[in-house]
């Protein structure tokens, strides 16, 4: 109900989309498609934070920032942008081994 609520306070100017209707996205949670799947993805971390333990948290971040990569309506340079793709996904699971404590001698603490 709290996630449901603050989907539908969204200002949905920031994200092209006409409108967000929380309540038809709640009931068809299971079954999205397209424009309401994007809505959910880029706007799952601002709305979710406090409802989320940290490692799912974590992942839905992962998930909005590798969403913004990949929901182009062309791409020009396949093989440019297949790079760019392998690298950042590179450098995400470095940055989330270093996090988690995986790497061999990696002292850092999970924040």
């Amino acid at each position: 109900m709290t996630f449901a609520m603050r989907l539908q306070a969204t200002n949905a100017l920031g994200i092209n989309a006409p409108s967000i209707r929380a309540g038809y996205i709640m009931q068809y949670a299971n079954s999205l498609i397209g424009r309401q799947l994007k809505i959910i993805v880029q706007t799952m971390v601002f709305h979710c934070s406090d409802l989320l333990s940290p490692d799912v948290f974590l992942l839905w971040k992962a998930i909005g920032e590798l969403t913004a990569l990949l929901w182009l309506p062309m791409v020009d340079e396949m093989e440019t942008f297949i790079v760019s793709l392998e690298l950042y996904l590179f450098f995400c699971w470095s940055r989330e081994l270093i996090i988690l404590g995986c790497c061999e001698g990696c002292h850092r603490q999970r924040p």
